[in-house]
């Protein structure tokens, strides 16, 4: 079947509204959760591991929207792509806003500039990676991780 009849299928709606509260559940907590252990091993030691961190979220997100429906419909790996950049939009924002916390910024305006989603989406866009060798390097391997997380989450949300 093509794609565009894949999304034509009638979709049940006892799945429907399970398959969105784990995906915003999981984007919710789980990013709540990475993000902060996020934040403490980037304190800690120095290194920041959002990648791995990430996966381990698409891993999550696949296996509990898997396990929320009984008849699969392809929209339920678009809410499980769309909850992990929920959930990637989320680690981030605690992350960023924890370090503020235990440097005690004091200063409201960098609170809200956390909010802001572009900068932890910068890596996406092509400008960006021009400038230096490094800037670059760290970009694609960030799309690569990036399109990996999102692949899984799509694609394994459907499998049983």
């Amino acid at each position: 079947m093509s794609l565009k009849g894949k999304f034509r299928q009638p979709v049940y709606k006892e799945d429907l509204m399970p398959v969105i509260k784990q995906g915003i559940f999981v984007a919710f907590i789980g990013g709540l959760l990475i993000g902060a252990l996020n934040l403490l091993i980037a304190y800690l030691g120095r290194i920041s591991l959002v990648w791995m961190l990430s996966m381990i979220m698409a891993i999550y997100m696949a296996k509990r929207i898997r396990n929320a429906y009984l008849e699969y419909h392809i929209w339920y790996s678009v809410i499980a792509v769309a909850g992990f950049i929920l959930g990637f939009y989320f680690m981030n924002v605690v992350s960023q806003m924890g370090l503020l916390f235990v440097y005690n910024v004091v200063e409201i305006d960098l609170y809200v500039l956390t909010l802001n989603p572009i900068p932890y989406f910068i890596f996406l866009y092509p400008l960006s990676w021009f400038g230096s060798g490094v800037n670059l390097f760290s970009s694609l391997l960030s799309i690569l991780f990036f399109g990996i997380a999102i692949y899984y989450a799509f694609h394994y949300s459907k499998s049983r």
